[in-house]
């Protein structure tokens, strides 16, 4: 908006900085840390199933 209303060397800085701020906003919106582990992992044994387990009725 101040881009409008000026001339000269600001129009270029405030034209600059409303095309490259709102970049810069969302890239530092989405900027992602090192994920933190807060929730606690389930272990859970493993279940095996053999063949001779299985019966079939004809």
């Amino acid at each position: 908006m101040l881009g409008v209303f000026t001339q000269g060397f600001l129009m270029w800085i405030f034209f600059g900085l409303a095309i490259f701020l709102p970049y810069f906003a969302v890239v530092l919106a989405n900027q992602q840390g090192a994920p933190k582990e807060t929730t606690s992992k389930a272990i859970a044994p493993k279940i095996t199933i053999k063949s001779d387990q299985f019966k079939f009725d004809d």
